[in-house]
């Protein structure tokens, strides 16, 4: 089977929902392309996945696939419908929408990362949940819980910004005495605070770079709005791997995975004083330790791309056949790549 994975954007969703699992069929002995350019959607192409290229140029390479014979996947990992007026990626997501309802009406299906997600878009396509998942060596680092415990630490794309505004919005006080460590762009509001800042890195070089000067605590708050609710478990996922155990909004993505006190925190209602309880609480190391050890297991069961690769090639198989699709099992809790340009990475909506 040839597979064709077009990537609206460079940034860690294109690693997720492209690179993992096509690594992964890659070692299953299918043909997987990463491709940037129109000439790479050609005869003898099997499946064209367009990861989250909803715009022009994603409709027309869609129409280009089925000119070619080859079946078409959407894949997204967000709600690229309701993104809000606040979020930097409020203005080409508006731009984009009547390409997002085509795109996905005319894909031989959808591929999404969470159950929210499935539900919200099942009424233009069938749809099937593919979870995040990471290959198992990343969940077997060291944790880097252990030094520098009391540290503070936040990584992710631009269109967070308004989501950290929830901890900027935290007293002043009680900032004043932290160490907080950010790998990406921040409010203005939270920079007065924190000790380093750490610049972007390659796609490929993010989840290293970030185990490099990670330490402590890792932080994931979410506004509650609607695209917020179809977001998935990666920042958890992610500090997981790293071996720093997470607070996060109590929302979808996380509250699914996350046991509070458990395998992670979790900031009921984005009330300050949770916030301030629950990274107080991680200051602990031994605490810490406990956690991560919990949460690396539930993700080794979970979500690890080895063991959940069987369901994107299950998926891609039964559109090629033309069988009726099943829907794999909602996830409760070094080949070399054809890619060519990779440029710093910048997260997406």
């Amino acid at each position: 089977m040839k597979i064709v994975y077009l990537n609206g954007a460079r940034n860690g969703c294109a690693l997720w929902r492209s690179f993992y699992p096509g690594n992964e069929l890659i070692r299953l002995g299918h043909e997987v392309v990463y491709a940037e350019h129109r000439e790479e959607v050609c005869p003898g192409t099997d499946i064209v996945v367009s990861q989250r290229m909803c715009d022009q140029v994603g409709w027309s390479l869609m129409q280009q696939a089925k000119f070619v014979g080859a079946k078409t996947v959407l894949d997204l990992d967000d709600d690229m419908l309701n993104v809000p007026l606040s979020n930097p990626a409020y203005k080409a997501s508006k731009g984009n929408k009547k390409y997002v309802i085509m795109m996905a009406e005319a894909a031989d299906i959808l591929t999404v990362s969470t159950n929210y997600l499935a539900k919200k878009y099942s009424e233009y396509n069938e749809v099937v949940v593919l979870p995040n998942s990471f290959p198992e060596a990343a969940y077997c680092m060291p944790p880097r819980c252990q030094s520098h415990s009391d540290l503070i630490f936040w990584f992710g794309g631009d269109t967070h910004v308004h989501d950290l505004q929830i901890l900027a919005r935290l007293p002043k006080s009680w900032l004043r005495q932290q160490r907080i460590v950010t790998m990406g762009k921040i409010p203005t509001e939270l920079e007065p605070y924190v000790t380093a800042q750490v610049p972007p890195t390659t796609l490929d070089q993010y989840l290293p770079k970030a185990y490099q000067v990670a330490r402590g605590i890792g932080v994931a708050p979410l506004k509650y709005n609607e695209l917020n609710r179809a977001k998935s478990n990666i920042h958890w996922l992610e500090y997981t791997a790293i071996g720093i155990p997470t607070v996060a909004t109590d929302i979808n993505a996380y509250n699914e995975d996350i046991v509070d006190g458990e395998n992670g925190m979790l900031a009921h209602k984005n009330d300050p004083d949770q916030w301030i309880s629950c990274i107080e609480k991680l200051k602990q190391p031994h605490w810490q330790d406990q956690l991560v050890f919990n949460a690396r297991q539930d993700a080794l069961r979970n979500y690890s791309i080895e063991t959940n690769v069987a369901k994107w090639e299950r998926t891609y198989n039964q559109i090629l056949n033309g069988v009726e699709h099943e829907l794999p099992e909602p996830t409760t809790g070094s080949n070399s790549l054809k890619c060519k340009n990779r440029e710093e990475c910048s997260t997406g909506i």
